[in-house]
């Protein structure tokens, strides 16, 4: 039963509801012109969440990662809190020290399960602060330490619903593949594109045209539809999906990926698929923080149609 006194210490619904609610706290506590919820991948980094208006920054902007003081920070060259950037020579010798004006600085690690680096729980100034609150530092360090714990569990929720396509009805799936349909694809996408806004997810969208292998056998070969979609299948595993957005059209979704892992993903496919007497083309588009996932699909097709040309 739910009381009137306890509505407002009902848990956060997701990690990025619980990000904004956090940085709204942080920022009344210690001030601060701009706190921020960071990813880091590769060498991109991008802000997820930002309250603050003092810099401008809008949510999924991308800036280079080695640029940044968090880069610094993570490797200890400079303290997670520096109430006067000026007396840290790591973090004035950092480029965005000199593209922003940054007099003060906060960056904690923001950690997956094993240690690795998510990104950073951070925030800057134009102005130097004159010290450190009492158990200011201890304060925020629980908090991102909090922040992890519940990045886990959501990381893992996003992780199982990508398993779950072959539990998905029939409406949402190509009869003759088993992949997802038009309906389906368009339902997924809408799920990653959440994904995208509150974690970060890192994601390519491969494209490949199977309309070369149709005019070499001119024939519709259950026996070459069905290697086609296990050797796909093979090479995705659990870690996106695929779908059937034509005739000879067919896309995936790969996330979390390096650009390296994933030119080694589109080789391994056309190889694979080659050596079984199944001709492709196949192209692939990284998608672009603040762009549409329809966007990145639209452009991963055309790929792959300039390429079979």
């Amino acid at each position: 039963m739910i009381h009137i006194s306890t509505q407002d210490q009902i848990p956060f619904e997701h990690f990025e509801k619980a990000s904004r609610d956090t940085l709204k706290y942080l920022n009344k506590k210690f001030g601060y012109g701009t706190w921020m919820m960071t990813r880091k991948h590769e060498n991109e980094w991008v802000i997820l969440q930002v309250e603050g208006e003092k810099y401008g920054i809008e949510e999924l902007t991308t800036l280079v990662w080695s640029d940044s003081m968090c880069s610094r920070m993570v490797r200890g060259e400079g303290p997670r809190w520096a109430p006067d950037v000026d007396m840290v020579p790591a973090y004035v010798h950092a480029p965005i020290y000199h593209a922003e004006t940054i007099k003060s600085y906060i960056g904690i690690p923001v950690c997956f399960a094993d240690g690795n680096l998510f990104g950073t729980l951070c925030a800057i100034d134009k102005e130097p602060v004159d010290r450190i609150p009492p158990d200011g530092l201890e304060t925020i360090e629980l908090v991102s330490k909090l922040l992890s714990t519940l990045l886990q569990l959501e990381l893992q929720n996003i992780a199982l619903s990508r398993k779950q396509i072959s539990f998905l009805p029939s409406q949402l799936k190509d009869n003759e593949t088993g992949f997802l349909n038009r309906l389906g694809w368009s339902l997924y996408l809408e799920k990653e594109e959440s994904n995208i806004r509150s974690v970060g997810t890192p994601v390519h969208v491969v494209a490949i045209d199977l309309s070369q292998s149709r005019k070499a056998t001119h024939s519709k070969d259950a026996a070459l539809t069905a290697l086609f979609v296990s050797t796909l299948n093979g090479i995705l595993h659990d870690e996106g999906y695929i779908a059937r957005l034509g005739e000879d059209i067919y896309t995936m979704l790969c996330a979390n990926k390096t650009e390296d892992q994933i030119a080694v993903m589109v080789e391994r496919i056309a190889h694979e698929l080659n050596e079984s007497s199944i001709p492709v083309s196949v192209g692939y588009k990284k998608h672009t923080y603040g762009d549409s996932l329809d966007t990145t699909v639209i452009a991963a097709i055309k790929s792959v149609r300039q390429s079979s040309i």
